[in-house]
């Protein structure tokens, strides 16, 4: 699946697509992306867009400084983690997906963005 999404998204400049350094591999629980700082796109409505063409999403983890129990380190204890709850949703990536699901959710992002 991540495959199929790495080859299918790359041509959208206004994302980041899950990265791949030689001291670490990516296991794909989840295929996460990134909207970038300099989109004229927002998560949420990217999300809001795709949910609307029947496709699901799902936010990053909450950042952990803006969770109760981590509070007292402060608002912007964990600048990374803040960004990348800011821009960050996962596609639909479950066992079961076809080629042709896979395929509409990239023209879906596609059609969106262009």
């Amino acid at each position: 699946n991540a495959a199929l999404y790495n080859k299918m998204l790359q041509d959208i400049s206004d994302i980041v697509t899950p990265i791949c350094k030689p001291w670490a591999r990516n296991v794909y629980w989840m295929y996460g992306l990134r909207v970038r700082e300099s989109s004229r796109f927002q998560k949420e409505s990217l999300q809001h867009m795709l949910a609307e063409l029947g496709v699901g999403t799902r936010s990053f983890f909450y950042p952990q400084d803006k969770q109760p129990a981590f509070a007292r380190f402060g608002k912007d204890a964990c600048p990374n983690a803040d960004h990348l709850g800011r821009t960050g949703f996962y596609l639909p990536s479950g066992q079961t997906l076809t080629e042709v699901q896979i395929a509409y959710v990239s023209d879906s992002l596609h059609k969106i963005m262009k």
